[in-house]
């Protein structure tokens, strides 16, 4: 560190400083230069020191900054003293990858020195522009703890800054596929008109389901007109991953085929009491009784289930109700069924369906 400032100060600094940790000397080293910018005017030692690695990948660093920034009776000046640095640097350098590291440095400096200033305050004209530049200079770690560190909020076109501190800087956190709540505070961070278009679209997902396979699943499942097949093949989809809401869609979807719900039923759908009771549902209402009374039998459940009692009752009255005559191989023995009735549940939910009971009981003889 001190061969790059040129200065046997910082040498000295270096070598016999009671503090000796990586984190220390580079604070202190850049607490040196930034007294050296505000009393020459001169940023060479600056620029040395900043325009290689961000400041941004060492929370202990920014710390210690921060420390000596509070203690410091120069920092307003040595905050102008940055904010003007910034303003007239892009002419000074050539290589793109120190550029960015540079004016990034620069902004956290401004920061450390002016808390929650605007970033028109520090001279940024264009900041999603801006940002857009580090990012394609940065690597996924470098650009992932920036993010983390220099926190942004919007006020109208500006952005405030503010500097937060991680207790640590997650090194692994942008590899690979970025999750929503990744991609949503990487577009409020650069500002990006685009994304940020977007990411409204994502806003009235609930906080545990803030998820881009959720909002895909939601959208293909409530688009409408769409082909049956299609419907189909996105019921099939989901059913696994989100049972809940493919449910939720297959209650109000009245011209789904028998067919779907024959492949549905060979999904996770079927150990839910919810999706029995919507099959039930369907029965003795003029559809094809037959093919869902086989996918009912398909999943081998009691003539009446906990949990799905009420609608197997009520499925069950209306088939003879309307004369319906079971095939061959499927006997249903109405007779067993209300005898395993609890009449009590059921005349505290659904009172209709005792009336209807003894009704059919007097029409089979179960009272002769």
């Amino acid at each position: 560190m001190g061969r790059t400032l040129g200065d046997a100060d910082a040498v000295e600094l270096i070598e016999d400083g009671p503090e000796r940790s990586p984190a220390a000397v580079v604070a202190r080293s850049v607490w040196c230069a930034l007294l050296d910018l505000h009393g020459s005017r001169s940023d060479d030692s600056l620029y040395a020191l900043l325009s290689w690695t961000p400041l941004s990948s060492s929370a202990e660093v920014l710390a210690l900054l921060a420390e000596r920034a509070v203690e410091s009776a120069d920092r307003a000046d040595l905050g102008e003293s940055v904010g003007k640095v910034f303003a007239r640097h892009p002419t000074r350098c050539s290589v793109p990858r120190r550029h960015a590291v540079y004016s990034l440095n620069l902004v956290l400096l401004h920061v450390v020195l002016t808390p929650l200033c605007s970033s028109r305050d520090i001279g940024v004209g264009d900041w999603p522009r801006l940002t857009a530049f580090w990012k394609s200079q940065l690597s996924d770690v470098e650009w992932s703890a920036l993010v983390d560190t220099l926190h942004v909020r919007w006020s109208g076109t500006s952005a405030v800054l503010g500097i937060g501190v991680p207790a640590t800087v997650e090194c692994g956190g942008a590899a690979g596929r970025i999750s929503l709540r990744e991609a949503a505070r990487d577009a409020r961070f650069t500002g990006d008109p685009v994304a940020n278009e977007f990411l409204r679209a994502f806003e009235a997902l609930p906080d545990d389901r803030y998820d881009v396979d959720y909002a895909q699943a939601l959208v293909q499942l409530a688009a409408s007109p769409v082909d049956p097949a299609e419907r189909a093949a996105h019921y099939l989809r989901w059913a696994g991953r989100y049972p809940d809401l493919v449910l939720d869609r297959l209650r109000r979807d009245v011209t789904v085929s028998v067919e779907t719900l024959r492949e549905l039923a060979g999904t996770e759908l079927a150990a839910s009491s919810v999706f029995v009771v919507q099959l039930c549902d369907r029965i003795g209402r003029g559809g094809p009784d037959a093919d869902l009374l086989d996918v009912v039998d398909g999943l081998r459940l009691p003539r009446v289930d906990d949990g799905c009692e009420i609608a197997l009752l009520d499925a069950w009255l209306r088939l003879h109700e309307q004369g319906y005559r079971h095939p061959s191989h499927r006997r249903v023995d109405l007779a067993a069924v209300l005898r395993s009735v609890d009449f009590e549940m059921i005349e505290r939910l659904r009172p209709d369906l005792v009336y209807r009971c003894g009704t059919v009981a007097h029409e089979i003889g179960l009272f002769d």
